[in-house]
């Protein structure tokens, strides 16, 4: 499967709710499964939050009419606005915060 389509397929599973993510076999540090892929167990909670940082981001930015930079930036701008309630607002910011803390705390 070319990368980006693998990608593209994992990233719909991980919206779906599962949190098997496949990676290819020359991936490390990996567990070998019997299929000739690979699993790593720790890599796909942080997967799941960065994504659901990125939808978020995605329909705020929608919701605003402009592309904010920043995911915290398009949720801001969309509570001060009053598109989203304050309590949307601050779990969108938990949500990017979330992401933050998935892709920096190793």
């Amino acid at each position: 499967e070319a990368p980006l389509t693998w990608f593209i397929a994992t990233l719909r599973r991980l919206s779906a709710g599962d949190v098997t993510v496949q990676l290819p076999v020359d991936s490390l540090p990996l567990l070998r499964l019997a299929t000739g892929m690979c699993w790593c167990p720790h890599l796909a909670p942080r997967v799941k939050d960065i994504t659901k940082s990125l939808c978020t981001h995605r329909q705020h930015n929608q919701l605003i009419g402009q592309r904010a930079h920043f995911a915290r930036t398009a949720s801001a701008r969309a509570g001060e606005l009053g598109i989203i309630s304050p309590t949307e607002r601050d779990r969108a910011l938990s949500v990017h915060c979330q992401a933050n803390q998935a892709k920096h705390s190793w």
